[in-house]
């Protein structure tokens, strides 16, 4: 389902009364909602497998807040911040292994390195007008700041060489942004990564792997808090989140909320719990393919891949 058509469905939910579906009122109502209940619990409908190999930094992929948990070969691999993983009870030939939260963010989800001009091309046809902003660093070490118009052919460009991002920055977007790099021809040389339509100030979390080891099972299984952002009104034609009846008795509570009242609050209590207690007792069996999980389009079909 769409937020559209849950929005037009359940627009008698929308506060204050008389509030259209389309208005500014219904999709902060939708946030709010989506966002309390993303914040109170990390119950399975919030959390994603996603498969990958042993490498030295890991990229939170874009709809990652945290990884949860991670596994190699069915063992649990411990997370930890700063160097904790040392210490930590989980060992391959006699070495620790574990993964390192760095607390840290990179604005690009692979090795922030290029020494080549940066290109952004639109999936979606829709797109092509939308703006693009990117600092970055010379291989000199000055700064350049450029806003690109995105295109249909692709030469939306850097006007100089990319060493290292500092940060890129998109409006709301229909669909994905293919970034790729170029070379000194001016052609498309290879593709680097994907701006997700609701991904903004791109900002990636960095995990440190310390995962060397003499196992022949070289693939990690890492699950995954989703990150909560926001709907904008380029995005009703992207699925909901949740399922329905969780989300509209969700929308329900925030109405009741809005009223400030003592009864408005006791009712908005109960309808939260009631939607959370649904969650609890029906997402477990959506964990059957990553579609089943919300956004499917922009999630990585991964998950059919993974033994955990």
């Amino acid at each position: 389902m769409t937020v559209q058509t849950f929005l037009e469905l359940n627009e008698s939910s929308i506060g204050p009364i008389g509030a259209a579906w389309d208005s500014c009122d219904a999709l902060k109502q939708l946030n709010k909602t989506r966002s309390a209940l993303y914040g109170l619990e990390d119950f399975d409908g919030l959390i994603v497998p996603t498969c990958m190999n042993s490498c030295a930094t890991l990229h939170m992929p874009w709809y990652g807040e945290m990884v949860k948990s991670a596994y190699r070969c069915n063992q649990l691999i411990p997370i930890a911040p700063g160097e904790y993983w040392a210490h930590a009870p989980a060992y391959c030939c006699g070495v620790p292994i574990g993964i390192t939260d760095l607390q840290t963010y990179s604005p690009v989800p692979v090795a922030n390195s290029f020494n080549s001009r940066l290109g952004f091309r639109p999936i979606s046809s829709e797109d092509v007008g939308k703006k693009i902003k990117i600092s970055y660093y010379t291989p000199s070490g000055s700064i350049q700041t450029d806003e690109l118009e995105l295109t249909p052919n692709g030469d939306s460009v850097t006007e100089m060489s990319v060493g290292s991002v500092i940060s890129i920055k998109k409006g709301p977007t229909d669909g994905r942004v293919a970034v790729f790099a170029v070379d000194s021809n001016g052609n498309c040389c290879s593709l680097l990564f994907y701006a997700y339509a609701l991904e903004d100030d791109l900002k990636y979390r960095q995990y440190c792997m310390n995962l060397a080891c003499c196992s022949a099972c070289q693939q990690v299984v890492i699950k995954v808090k989703k990150k909560y952002l926001p709907f904008t009104s380029a995005h009703y034609n992207h699925p909901i989140d949740f399922e329905e009846h969780p989300l509209a008795i969700g929308m329900q509570a925030i109405a009741e909320l809005g009223k400030r009242t003592t009864e408005g609050y006791k009712m908005y209590q109960a309808l939260i719990g009631s939607a959370i207690n649904y969650l609890k007792k029906n997402t477990s069996k959506k964990q059957e393919t990553i579609s089943d999980i919300g956004l499917s389009t922009d999630y990585p079909t991964v998950l059919h891949e993974c033994n955990v």
